[in-house]
């Protein structure tokens, strides 16, 4: 009987040297058959490939965030053959030779490096070979080849960070495959060494502990999304589901700031921009550029607002740049792709016509990339809104054009937030 093989996948952002010592230590116990994939978020610095055959090294070349960075882990490990997968943060390694073993032998199909400290973390259950924890840790996350074949990858949802693990697991317990929702091998401590174990998790991420705190606090809310039972790891896989999702919060703005708490680094659109309200909140955030000819609505939308209602002078706002005129005149003409990766596109067009008419002229653009988050500011939730006219007919009309597949993130009273897949 051949030997299994073991996969790892280290995901890396910034941090250069910690990367460097982490991939250095696990090259010492790594097993003859195993590989070894590191996958860097886009590091401000571009990580370097080490000299070794065992290595494979993938970069991104914008940032994607946690859950896609480790989705694209779980594709590399799974093309390479392995049978066991360990996906594990830059700052995390084994210190025993045989550390890969009590997870391969394990009856748990599915475990994550634990360490019981206050109540959030406190132990539930243990015996011999296992212990069970209230609320999981995601720096060194293992599961069999089945479990990925059986529920996929991590929800590109999620964003930056926050959550995306624990729902993961979550999954996996849901779909009948571990004992436990949230479970590691016993004697874990003596196998790993974590910084955020070493620091109590103060330094040991590309954001601060208290971005961090901030986007798992917004995530939350996705916890109890209703989701499918697999949700595919490889990019340009998806669903085009029209599910509105979870609520985001009472507010009309709420679904927008969600989005804005768990974006990733690069620029935004905003087409619609009227007084400024929604673009004053993006471009605190991001640098972005707004469209609107400030006329007002080129035609009468529904019951209570006419034509040229929204008419106004344009905003004074820092870190914007505006672009005045229609759609169909400015869109074609502006150099979308020249502006580097569209990390969230704000759609408050109101009217089909004018939707249509921004995404008619985005269709050969780089505009939405794996990763993109996209806004609708009128999606439901007032008379006339559904599939058949409005904002939800442009998109409608223009994924079944482009095959554009996302992962459904939530809802404001008339609002949608998705994320291209």
């Amino acid at each position: 009987m051949s030997a299994p093989k073991i996969g790892v996948a280290i995901s890396a952002r910034n941090r250069n040297q910690r990367t460097t010592d982490t991939v250095t230590a696990w090259l010492k116990r790594l097993p003859s058959n195993a590989v070894l994939v590191i996958v860097d978020d886009c590091s401000e610095e571009p990580i370097v490939k080490p000299r070794d055959r065992r290595v494979t090294l993938i970069r991104h070349d914008y940032q994607r965030g946690i859950a896609m960075t480790k989705n694209r882990s779980i594709a590399a490990l799974m093309d390479a053959g392995a049978d066991h997968l360990f996906l594990a943060d830059n700052d995390v390694y084994p210190v025993t030779d045989d550390w890969w073993s009590p997870y391969v032998e394990s009856t748990e199909p599915h475990l994550s490096y634990q360490w019981p400290s206050g109540y959030n973390w406190r132990e539930t259950y243990r015996d011999s070979d296992h212990f069970a924890v209230a609320f999981p840790r995601g720096v060194m996350l293992y599961a069999e080849r089945r479990v990925i074949e059986s529920v996929g990858g991590m929800d590109p949802a999620y964003g930056a960070h926050g959550g995306e693990h624990v729902e993961w697991s979550t999954r996996i317990h849901k779909a009948g495959l571990t004992r436990w929702e949230y479970a590691d091998v016993a004697g874990s401590d003596r196998i790993w060494y974590s910084h955020d174990k070493e620091t109590g998790n103060r330094d040991g991420s590309t954001y601060s502990l208290v971005r961090r705190r901030l986007m798992c606090d917004a995530n939350g809310r996705l916890w109890d999304k209703s989701r499918p039972q697999f949700i595919p790891y490889r990019e340009g896989e998806g669903s085009q589901s029209y599910d509105l999702g979870p609520s985001l919060g009472p507010s009309y703005d709420d679904c927008l700031d969600h989005v804005l708490s768990v974006c990733t680094e690069g620029t935004g659109l905003e087409f619609g921009v009227g007084a400024g309200n929604s673009l004053r909140r993006i471009c605190s955030e991001m640098f972005t550029y707004g469209f609107d000819s400030w006329d007002g609505l080129p035609e009468d939308w529904r019951p209570g607002f006419p034509k040229g209602m929204f008419a106004c002078e344009p905003p004074q706002l820092v870190h914007t740049h505006l672009v005045k005129g229609l759609f169909s005149d400015t869109v074609p003409l502006f150099e979308l792709d020249d502006l580097g990766h569209i990390t969230l596109v704000h759609l408050d067009a109101d009217l089909y016509s004018s939707t249509k008419a921004i995404l008619d002229n985005l269709d050969h653009t780089k505009v939405f990339t794996p990763g993109t988050f996209v806004v609708f500011d009128e999606w439901h939730g007032f008379p006339g809104a559904g599939p058949d006219d409005h904002e939800q007919r442009a998109w409608r009309e223009f994924a079944d054009r482009t095959g554009l597949k996302w992962s459904v993130i939530g809802q404001g009273p008339e609002q949608w937030a998705i994320r291209i897949t």
